[in-house]
C-alpha cells in the first residue's frame, strides 16, 4: 500500500464562488493527548512538516504529495486543511484523513464576506458587506469598482490588491552579539504563511537612541517566512560585541 497519497481537489465556497488562485496547505494534527513521536512507512516524519500546493483559475489543485495517515503509527491521526482565497478574506480550516495512492478532497468553505475599501479584493461585488455610496472594491480580474447606494459599477484600472495573510509583532532578543555573528532566531506563529510569501516589518518606535540601532553600529535584521511562520534574525557585522537594547517589529505578511 502506498504511503503518500497525492491529493487533488476543488474549492468552492458555499455560494458558489471558485476561489480561483488561491492556495491550500496540509498541517499534521497528532492524536489528542499524544505529542509522539510518530512514524511513516515513508521515511522520516517531521509531523511540524507542511505541505502545501496552489489552486488554478477555477480553483481547483492537484499534485499535493501528502504522507497518509493509514501508513503513520500509531493510527488516529489527520490533517488540518488551510485553504486561502486570492481575495482579502480569512482563510478556512477543514479537517481530512489521507489514504490510498490518490485522493480526490474537495473543500467547500463558508461564503467570502469582505468590507468595502480599495485596498480590500474580492471575486465578486456580492461578497461585499455594508457598502455605502462611494465605497469602493477591488474585483479580482475586473478592476475597481464603486457603489451609488444600490449598484456597483465598474471603473476599472489599478492592480491587484494585496491580501494580508497574517500580522502581529515580535520582540527581538537581548543578549550579547558577537562581531560577525548573528543572534538565535526569533520566530512567531503565522497561519496561512507560505515561504513564497513576502514580510512587511517596521520598528514600532524610533529605536536610533537604543543600544545596537544607533547610527555607525546600527546591527542588521533578516527577515524570511517558513510554512506557517515569520522568522527573524538580528546580525552583528561590526568589529565588535553588541547588546542590544530592548526594540519590537510590527510586521505582515502580504501575498
Amino acid at each position: 500500500m502506498p504511503s503518500s497519497t497525492t491529493v487533488s481537489g476543488q474549492v468552492t465556497d458555499s455560494a458558489g464562488q471558485t476561489w480561483n488562485n488561491g492556495t491550500i496547505l496540509f498541517r499534521f494534527v497528532p492524536i489528542p493527548n499524544y505529542p509522539g513521536p510518530y512514524t511513516w512507512t515513508g521515511g522520516a516524519f517531521d509531523p511540524n512538516t507542511t505541505h502545501s500546493g496552489t489552486m488554478n483559475a477555477t480553483g481547483a489543485y492537484s499534485g499535493v504529495s501528502v504522507p497518509g495517515n493509514d501508513q503513520i503509527t500509531p493510527t488516529g491521526t489527520s490533517w488540518q486543511v488551510v485553504v486561502t482565497p486570492q481575495a482579502t478574506a480569512p482563510s478556512f480550516l477543514a479537517s481530512a484523513i489521507v489514504s490510498g495512492a490518490t485522493q480526490t478532497l474537495n473543500i467547500t468553505p463558508d461564503p467570502i464576506r469582505v468590507a468595502p475599501g480599495a485596498n480590500n479584493a474580492v471575486y465578486a461585488t456580492s461578497e461585499v458587506v455594508g457598502p455605502i455610496i462611494g465605497s469602493q472594491i477591488y474585483v479580482i480580474g475586473t478592476g475597481f469598482s464603486t457603489y451609488d447606494g444600490s449598484t456597483w459599477t465598474a471603473v476599472g484600472g489599478g492592480t491587484a490588491a494585496t491580501l494580508t495573510i497574517a500580522h502581529g509583532t515580535a520582540a527581538l532578543g537581548t543578549a550579547p552579539i558577537a562581531s560577525n555573528s548573528a543572534a538565535t532566531v526569533v520566530t512567531v506563529s503565522a497561519t496561512g504563511v507560505l515561504t513564497t510569501d513576502d514580510i512587511i516589518a517596521d520598528f514600532n518606535a524610533d529605536p536610533t537612541a537604543i543600544t545596537g540601532y544607533i547610527p555607525g553600529t546600527m546591527l542588521t535584521i533578516v527577515k524570511y517566512p517558513t510554512a506557517d511562520h515569520v522568522n527573524f534574525k538580528v546580525v552583528n557585522n561590526t568589529a565588535g560585541s553588541i547588546t542590544p537594547g530592548a526594540v519590537t517589529l510590527n510586521w505582515r505578511v502580504v501575498r
